[in-house]
C-alpha cells in the first residue's frame, strides 16, 4: 500500500510540477536520494534470508522470523536496495546527460528502475507477506509498477510535443505574452 501511496504522490506532485512550466522530472532527482537514506533506519525490519556472507547483517533475536531464530546473520536487503538506488541515481545522471529524455521520461525511467530494484529486493525476503497465486504482493505490485512505468517511457519517446531542449510552458503564460 505505501507504493501505491508513494506512485499516486508523485503523480500529483508530476502534475503540479507540470502545471508550473516544469516537467516532473525533478521529483526523480529528489526520490532517487531520498529512498536509501530512509532505508538505513529499517535495517533491523527489511532483510532477507541466511547468508555466510562477509557482509551477512545481524539481527537481533526478537526480530528473527519463526524457523530462524538459530540463524544469526541474514541479507541486508534494505543495504542492497540503497545501492540499487545509488546506483540508479549515478544511471539517471548519464542517460539525462546523454540522450535529453522528454519530460517525464526520466521520472519513469526512475520508476521503472526502482520497481525492478524492488522485485529482485523483494524475491530476497522471508518475512510473513501477503501472497496472491503464491507470490507476495510486492512482487505483484513491483511488475505491474515496472510494465506501467516502461509504456510511459514508450507512449512518451512517440509523442510529439515538447523534448528536454524546448520546456514545456503554460498556456497561460503564452497566452499572456501573445
Amino acid at each position: 500500500m505505501i507504493a501505491i501511496g508513494v506512485v499516486v504522490a508523485a503523480c500529483i506532485a508530476c502534475r503540479r510540477c507540470a502545471a508550473r512550466g516544469g516537467n516532473g522530472d525533478d521529483i526523480a532527482a529528489l526520490a532517487v536520494w531520498a529512498v536509501p537514506a530512509g532505508l538505513v533506519g529499517a535495517r533491523q525490519y527489511l532483510f532477507g534470508g541466511p547468508t555466510s556472507l562477509p557482509w551477512g547483517l545481524e539481527i537481533d533475536a526478537v526480530h528473527r522470523p519463526a524457523g530462524y531464530t538459530d540463524v544469526a546473520t541474514f541479507h541486508p536487503t534494505f543495504l542492497y536496495e540503497a545501492i540499487w538506488n545509488l546506483a540508479l541515481a549515478a544511471l539517471l545522471v548519464v542517460v539525462e546527460r546523454r540522450w535529453k529524455p522528454r519530460p517525464g521520461q526520466l521520472f519513469a525511467g526512475y520508476v521503472a528502475g526502482y520497481a525492478a530494484g524492488r522485485f529482485w529486493v523483494e524475491a530476497l525476503r522471508i518475512d510473513p507477506a501477503t501472497e496472491l497465486w503464491g507470490v507476495r504482493v510486492n512482487l505483484w505490485v513491483s511488475a505491474a509498477t515496472l510494465l506501467a512505468a516502461t509504456a510511459v517511457i514508450v507512449l512518451r519517446a512517440r509523442s510529439t510535443g515538447a523534448t528536454a531542449d524546448e520546456p514545456r510552458v503554460p498556456k497561460a503564460v503564452t497566452e499572456e505574452v501573445r
